[in-house]
């Protein structure tokens, strides 16, 4: 198990639905009032050091809270991105499939909360390419169209509070990397 941090402020950037991206000093996902207010987007992107052929067992983000009222109900979904790059990005944004929805309610001001298993998108951005040690997971987890006043801070930019994700997986067998695996991963090192 490891537990991978946002580590600084090109990795993550907002998507406000009246103004386009930002990097202000929060990043929120979700409304900050009733409809038709902006409601907002985050991006993510996260160093990881997971071994190819590996199965992930569980992954989850923990995020911190500035407290509201009704329901978010937020897609988590990873990047169509070997090595996501740092923000801002180009948009639209190409996004994988699976997601998971989180839905949330009920948040606390300065509670961190955790989202559902999001293990189904990890795997799926582990295999859909070949990584090289250290590449970045994106992240987009979006609050356009939901239809609560809550709110998630998602980042503090100065490294108080990131957002983190932590993840369990089991390695692959001993011989189970494929020949082409085994070269590129090797060809990334050099």
């Amino acid at each position: 198990m490891a537990t991978y941090y946002v580590a600084a402020n090109a990795d993550d950037a907002m998507l406000n639905s009246a103004s386009g991206w930002t990097d202000a000093t929060y990043s929120y996902v979700g409304h900050s009032g009733a409809p038709p207010v902006p409601s907002y987007a985050t991006l993510l992107r996260i160093a990881l050091s997971i071994p190819a052929g590996s199965t992930i067992d569980s992954a989850v983000l923990a995020f911190l809270s500035l407290g509201g009222a009704g329901t978010v109900s937020v897609p988590i979904q990873a990047v169509n991105a070997k090595s996501c790059g740092a923000f801002p990005i180009a948009t639209p944004v190409s996004l994988m499939v699976p997601s998971v929805t989180w839905n949330q309610a009920a948040l606390g001001a300065g509670q961190t909360y955790t989202s559902p298993d999001i293990s189904a998108v990890v795997q799926g951005w582990l295999d859909g390419f070949t990584h090289d040690d250290g590449d970045y997971l994106g992240l987009d987890v979006n609050g356009i169209g939901a239809t609560g006043q809550n709110m998630l801070a998602v980042s503090t930019k100065n490294g108080s509070n990131p957002p983190a994700v932590t993840i369990t997986w089991t390695p692959p067998a001993a011989g189970s990397i494929t020949p082409v695996h085994l070269f590129q991963t090797v060809q990334g090192g050099l």
